[in-house]
Formats: C-alpha cells, sequence, structure tokens
C-alpha cells in the first residue's frame, strides 16, 4: 500500500527530527566532556569519563537521581581490558526538558569532581 509506505516515510522523519532536537539538547549540556558526539546509531550517548565508570554511575544516582550505566557493565573483559571502562552509557530517549535536567546534572556531577 503505497499511503502506508508514504505514511510511515514521513513518520520516520518526524522520529529522526525528534531525535535530532534530543541529541542536540543533551551535547548542548556537556561541556565537561571533550569529543562528545551523537552515535550514528542507537539512543545513547557514551562518555569518556576522567575517573572510574561505577563511581561516576554510583554518584551522578545519589546526588542527582540520574540512572545511568557503567561502560564496564556492557564490555567483556579481554584479559585484563574492559573496553567498557571509563565510559558512561547514557540513553537519549526521554522529553528535552528532561534531557535537558539529566544531562545538565551529568556535566554538574562532573564538574564536582574537578
Amino acid at each position: 500500500n503505497p499511503d502506508a509506505q508514504e505514511s510511515r516515510g514521513l513518520g520516520d522523519v518526524y522520529k529522526r527530527q525528534e531525535y535530532d532536537k534530543k541529541y542536540q539538547a543533551a551535547i548542548s549540556c556537556l561541556d565537561e566532556f571533550d569529543d562528545v558526539k551523537r552515535p550514528d546509531g542507537g539512543f545513547y550517548i557514551w562518555l569518556k569519563l576522567r575517573c572510574d565508570d561505577q563511581a561516576f554511575a554510583k554518584l551522578l544516582y545519589e546526588q542527582e537521581s540520574v540512572l545511568s550505566l557503567p561502560g564496564s557493565y556492557l564490555g567483556k573483559n579481554i584479559g585484563d581490558i574492559n573496553p567498557g571502562e571509563g565510559f558512561l552509557r547514557l540513553a537519549v530517549v526521554h522529553d528535552v526538558d528532561t534531557i535537558n535536567k539529566a544531562f545538565t546534572a551529568v556535566n554538574r556531577t562532573m564538574q564536582s569532581l574537578n
């Protein structure tokens, strides 16, 4: 059905525009972090931390009530190396206002460690 295909296509464009806004909001809050980029796919931002990822995720939750996932929880050890260690994964799925609040809290938490 061509109408259904066109409708899905417009929906995809709308979703992409909404995620463009969400990623733009998230990234604009993160001036404490270097080289933050939107991923090519997915709904997450991976932040490179200057501290232990598990400790940071715990502190972020305790101080700001923001849930995140330490990268070391997602990486598989290869020898003594965990490729996710030192990273934090944050979802970019909520409304823009919530994203602004949460990512500002992430930035504030990193500032508190400096």
